[in-house]
């Protein structure tokens, strides 16, 4: 009886979601079983803070980070608990992509967040993985994810405009700039950006011309 009370209570939970707070509930489920390439999504974990630091070792890394590169390790496990604790509250859902023979070793932390009407996504691509298209591959798997699992409307990116890299792979990805963006910083100023969008009709006929 307690199994079956705690299942309808689940149930009853799931069903009173709307919105973001559904598509991220939905895509914490979907995402956990997808692939993008050779790359397998997995939820983060505390540990992952290691990696974390040593991509703040490279000042490519860090350009665009709306927070400061940690000066140390225990810096770099904060900021993994508070991604962890973002996603525990219902903020966001967050997976490590990482090869199947290489375990704990992520080529990216991938998030999404809730935003306007759909969802935002976010990326960490380690400078190990620079260069060899994984950046492109992830956020391509997540857009198609999206729309085939959920009624999302449209999902959303935001870049600065001198990372280029980012810029890059939003528009491979059939996202097209609508305006600028900004956001407040971990160094209490403002990251201006450009903000990105690709609709559901948008990847519809994306998807028939490709």
């Amino acid at each position: 009886m307690a199994i079956l009370a705690i299942q309808q209570t689940r149930k009853t939970a799931r069903t009173g979601l709307a919105g973001p707070a559904l598509y991220l509930a939905q895509l914490r489920r979907e995402l956990s079983t997808a692939r993008a390439g050779e790359l397998r999504f997995r939820p983060v974990a505390s540990d992952d803070y290691w990696r974390l630091w040593l991509a703040t070792r490279h000042p490519g890394f860090n350009r665009c980070l709306p927070w400061p590169a940690p000066e140390e390790p225990a810096i770099a496990l904060e900021r993994m608990r508070s991604v962890m604790a973002d996603e525990a509250a219902g903020r966001l859902i967050a997976f490590a992509c990482e090869r199947p023979d290489q375990d704990r070793q992520w080529v990216a932390i991938f998030r999404f967040t809730a935003w306007r009407d759909g969802l935002e996504t976010g990326l960490w691509l380690h400078p190990d993985g620079w260069g060899k298209g994984y950046g492109t591959g992830i956020i391509a798997t997540a857009i198609e994810t999206a729309f085939a699992r959920t009624a999302i409307p449209a999902v959303y990116s935001k870049t600065t405009a001198d990372n280029v890299g980012a810029c890059r792979i939003t528009t491979r990805c059939g996202m097209t700039a609508i305006g600028p963006a900004s956001a407040p910083d971990d160094r209490g100023g403002t990251i201006q950006g450009i903000e990105w969008r690709i609709t559901r009709e948008e990847a519809a006929r994306r998807a028939g011309a490709l």
